[in-house]
């Protein structure tokens, strides 16, 4: 009987290449919201140039993550870095 282990030389997951540039877009919204405190979703979807869904899901977890919040109305807020 064989048993599979799904991990790639050095036992990095095999899932490490499509993990690293999601993480990088993390990274990016994260950046861009530091770089620019009060950011609306608009203008980070203008930044970053994914879609609307994209960036929703980015946000989302960041707000998981608890690195960022978003304050204030719906209309008027924007994401800030958590402190």
């Amino acid at each position: 009987m064989f048993l599979f282990c799904p991990h790639k030389k050095g036992d990095e997951p095999v899932n490490d290449p499509i993990n690293d540039p999601i993480n990088a877009m993390l990274k990016e919204v994260l950046d861009f919201i530091k770089n620019n405190p009060g950011a609306r979703k608009p203008s980070i979807i203008n930044y970053i140039g994914k879609s609307e869904v994209t960036i929703k899901r980015y946000l989302n977890e960041l707000v998981a993550l608890n690195l960022i919040e978003y304050r204030g109305s719906k209309k008027t807020g924007g994401y800030y870095i958590k402190s």
